[in-house]
């Protein structure tokens, strides 16, 4: 039981280290491009397209 608990406890831990380390590597195949709200779009600077893998949608 204790060392499902020590699991359970990392498990926030190690989903957050996944999601930054993912972010260090720049990957074209997980950016999405549309073609709806380019004005939106057009605001945000390169470098968060760059690095924020996101859900894929633009819309809030």
């Amino acid at each position: 039981m204790e060392r499902e608990q020590e699991f359970l406890a990392d498990a926030p831990a190690a989903s957050v280290y996944r999601q930054y380390a993912a972010a260090r590597q720049v990957e074209a195949a997980l950016c999405c491009p549309v073609d709806f709200f380019s004005d939106l779009l057009a605001a945000i600077p390169a470098e968060v397209i760059e690095r924020d893998y996101g859900c894929g949608t633009p819309d809030p």
